[in-house]
Formats: structure tokens, C-alpha cells, sequence
């Protein structure tokens, strides 16, 4: 046995333990993926702007931008912004 206290035994909280949630709706992603796979369309396809409205809605905000990647997202947070604007 130790003698240090911090030695102790512990369980490890899971980061991510998405087995419930998938087992939900697992499904309808499985269809999801499937539709993009089979549209070829991987990149500003025909639903981004319908989930760029949909961000902007759960967000509390009057528009959503999707971005493909960090580098993309910080160029737009360095950009001037209108008065009024704001990135969240």
C-alpha cells in the first residue's frame, strides 16, 4: 500500500460514452451518412445552409457560418467585423 493519499483507487470517468445516445438514434445517422456518401457532396452541399440556420437557432443568434477546418474558423475570427457582430 502506498503511503501517498493522492494514491488512491478510483474509477475513470469516460470522456465520451455515447453507446446510450447512439443506441437512440444510431439509425438515423447510419441513413444520414449513407445519403451524403451516396450524394458525393462532402463539401458546401445543398443541406450546409439549412444546418448553418440550424446552428444559428440553437446558438440564439441571427446567422450560423460552418467552417471545414480551425485554421478556417480563426481567419474568421481575425477578420474585421461589421458593428454589431459578433463570434461566438
Amino acid at each position: 500500500m502506498s503511503s501517498n493519499p493522492l494514491a488512491t483507487s478510483y474509477s475513470p470517468v469516460p470522456q465520451f460514452d455515447l453507446g446510450a445516445q447512439f443506441a437512440v438514434i444510431g439509425d438515423e445517422i447510419r441513413d444520414a451518412v449513407d445519403r451524403v456518401l451516396s450524394s458525393h457532396q462532402f463539401i458546401l452541399a445543398a443541406k450546409a445552409p439549412r444546418l448553418e440556420e440550424e446552428i444559428a437557432q440553437l446558438c440564439g443568434v441571427a446567422h450560423g457560418v460552418g467552417v471545414g477546418s480551425g485554421p478556417m474558423l480563426s481567419s474568421l475570427r481575425c477578420a474585421p467585423a461589421e458593428s454589431g457582430w459578433a463570434m461566438k
